[in-house]
């Protein structure tokens, strides 16, 4: 009997093991919400610099439309890769 509680106290579904299992999950959900939470504070500034109310950045607009767009000053030149460019390069997109 005493070796049943036992088992069940360190392999159990409520063990220490299993305890040990959900620290660690609990740790590395904590690491990502910390993750997520900089990158949402980074999109939140992206964002805040294509709104009038906060002033226009005009770097990151600029940034954006030479890149979605394809417009370039006069004085540069645009190199256009294919996904089969990339792949040769060794470049994953």
């Amino acid at each position: 009997m005493l070796s049943y509680f036992l088992y069940h106290t360190v392999v159990g579904k409520r063990g220490l093991i299993s305890m040990l299992g959900t620290e660690r999950t609990i740790l590395e959900m904590q690491n990502e919400l910390a993750t997520l939470r900089e990158e949402k504070v980074r999109l939140e500034n992206k964002v805040r610099g294509l709104q009038a109310k906060y002033g226009y950045d005009l770097d990151l607009i600029e940034e954006l439309s030479k890149k979605q767009l394809g417009m370039a000053e006069a004085n540069e030149k645009v190199i256009i890769f294919t996904p089969k460019d990339l792949e040769m390069l060794g470049i994953v997109h």
